[in-house]
């Protein structure tokens, strides 16, 4: 069998729409003569909360390459939360609007559709974990797939391609909050500057073709 051939890169940049850092990580595999590679992308690009004493969701991003067309892939962007209280959140949750995309638990949680004003996926802790004042966890992912034919193309919902040239930001509001937490209500964004960006270095380190971003 192949052995795991690892290359760890830590590339920083200020992204270009507040000065937000940003980390990466670029780990290409070898399994049964084909190259993967796994790109991480990490980023606090979710808007300051006017409350500071609440649980916040973040969010980061990582991009999978297929193993056998390197056309395509996949972004998975990996969203957290934070406990920004001075109090223990009892069985944190976080709740997404159900709009076609594609939606998956972080190992250990749960899933389930939810209905109120509209329809919401719950995602919990599977056996009801405390989240400890400054702490964080991984609850979620949304998952990208692309495409670099036509100059590249991202699809965020089934069916719905955008061009890299004109990619859109993706705007969420959430639901967080806990057992002994009120709901509240939260925008979620990750910026088409951070996707851009992302795949400017996807570019340079040859995870995807070149002339996709023309200013990289």
């Amino acid at each position: 069998m192949t052995a795991m051939n690892a290359i760890d890169l830590n590339l920083h940049r200020a992204e270009a729409h507040g000065g937000t850092r940003s980390g990466m990580h670029v780990r290409p595999l070898m399994a049964g003569g084909q190259r993967a590679a796994t790109v991480l992308l990490s980023s606090s690009q979710c808007p300051a909360q006017a409350h500071s004493d609440t649980l916040q969701p973040s969010v980061s991003i990582t991009y999978d390459r297929h193993a056998i067309d390197s056309n395509s892939g996949t972004f998975s962007v990996r969203i957290s939360l934070h406990n920004k209280s001075a109090h223990v959140a009892h069985e944190p949750f976080l709740c997404l609007p159900i709009f076609g995309l594609e939606l998956s638990p972080a190992v250990g949680w749960t899933m389930q559709d939810i209905s109120s004003i509209r329809r919401l996926r719950r995602f919990g802790p599977g056996r009801g974990e405390d989240l400890a004042p400054g702490s964080s966890v991984h609850c979620c992912n949304i998952s990208l797939l692309f495409n670099a034919l036509d100059g590249g193309q991202v699809e965020f919902d089934a069916g719905s391609w955008h061009p890299v040239h004109d990619l859109p930001d993706l705007r969420l509001t959430c639901v967080a909050g806990a057992g002994n937490f009120p709901s509240e209500r939260l925008p979620l964004v990750v910026p088409a500057v951070t996707l851009t960006g992302f795949l400017a270095q996807l570019m340079v380190m040859g995870e995807v073709p070149q002339g996709l971003i023309p200013q990289a």
